[in-house]
């Protein structure tokens, strides 16, 4: 008997360390424009957050884009995104993420402008998600249109 519960023991115990242990949370990394970097480029500063896990990367890509949307907890941080901008859909579909905004996140006024934020979001996606080939940020459905081509945060400069 003893034996038995001896071996019950270690197994539980081989179990418990062998398994990862969960909060149901991941650690994910959000960019924010840095306060003083107003007036020249823009400069970011990483800010970690533990959020609940979702089991669908869609729903993990949702959660980020509502993160970044609720701001910065660190006061040398400001908006990435207007308090307005609201998650249409987000879907990861073979290796593409696909992010759908309202029009806040890009003609509301906010330290950076439209093209420099969705810059920057996709940089956070791409950061968290580093297995996504290629990242989408729609605006209410459609591809912004960029100045410069290279400027764009889908396939060729995000």
């Amino acid at each position: 008997m003893a034996a038995a519960l001896l071996w019950a023991a270690a197994l539980g115990y081989s179990l418990f360390t062998a398994l990862p242990f969960s909060s149901g949370r991941e650690r994910r990394v959000l960019f924010f424009p840095e306060a003083w970097g107003l007036g020249g480029d823009l400069r970011l500063m990483g800010e970690v957050r533990y959020v609940p896990y979702r089991a669908d990367a869609g729903g993990d890509l949702r959660l980020l884009a509502e993160e970044t949307i609720l701001g910065p907890a660190d006061h040398r941080a400001q908006r990435l995104l207007p308090g307005a901008t609201e998650v249409i859909s987000a879907h990861v579909r073979g290796g593409a993420a696909y992010l759908n905004l309202s029009r806040h996140a890009w003609f509301a006024p906010a330290p950076a402008g439209g093209a420099e934020r969705l810059q920057a979001l996709t940089a956070a996606v791409r950061f968290n998600f580093p297995g996504l080939q290629e990242v989408h940020v729609l605006i209410e459905g459609q591809e912004p249109r960029y100045a410069d081509a290279g400027d764009a945060p889908g396939e060729g400069g995000g």
